[in-house]
């Protein structure tokens, strides 16, 4: 038995993958002997096919390369690569030219804010259907509160045009008005001639006894 063992072992071991035919034959005792020749009253033993085992081939594994996170980077790396915060040049002038006002913008800002400290511009005197006989000098007076910015004035209309020249002060005069009915009105001027307030209109008569004047 311990023959069998030991072929059935080379046979396994042999580096061909290529199968020799075995022949079992025995004696009169029965002890069996092998040989890969055939012989007189041997017969063929069918063997189990050899296991084959391949060695593992190696597999070349691509290095991966790992971006580093901001929180490893070198403090100059982040440096470089985080975008500054602070406006460029071009940036800042944009800026600077965005906050600056129009000169249009600034007029009526200006306007609005000298309108703004007006809140009373009013006619008083003369009084509305108030009848002047022979007089020759009306006196005007009219109503600011707050009192005149400085550079502000007042110009008297008589039937819608202007009378005189513009003057800084609150009461005035109409001269020598022609007979008849006239409307009595005055206008409220910035330093720069534009209208701020227009006040109420009064409407008065003005008679003469000698019809020569």
């Amino acid at each position: 038995m311990i023959p069998y063992v030991i072929f059935v072992l080379l046979l396994l071991l042999a580096p061909t993958v290529t199968q020799a035919d075995v022949y079992e034959r025995k004696d009169a005792e029965g002890n069996a002997y092998y040989s890969d020749t055939p012989s007189a009253g041997a017969k063929k033993v069918q063997l189990p096919l050899p296991t084959i085992i391949h060695a593992p081939t190696k597999t070349k594994v691509k290095p991966v390369l790992i971006e580093p996170t901001i929180e490893s980077k070198k403090p100059e790396e982040v440096t470089a690569e985080t975008p500054s915060s602070e406006p460029t040049e071009m940036e800042a002038e944009e800026a600077e030219t965005k906050s600056e006002p129009t000169e249009a913008e600034a007029e009526a800002k200006t306007d609005a804010n000298t309108e703004s400290t007006y809140t009373t511009f009013a006619l008083t005197a003369p009084e509305e259907q108030q009848t002047f006989q022979n007089q020759r000098t009306i006196p005007v007076v009219l109503t600011v509160d707050p009192a005149l910015r400085t550079g502000d004035k007042i110009q008297l209309l008589v039937d819608g045009e202007p009378y005189g020249d513009p003057q800084a002060q609150t009461g005035l005069t109409l001269q020598n008005l022609p007979r008849g009915t006239h409307a009595i009105q005055a206008t409220l001027l910035d330093k720069t001639g534009q209208p701020i307030k227009t006040s109420n209109a009064a409407t008065i008569y003005v008679h003469y006894a000698n019809i020569g004047h």
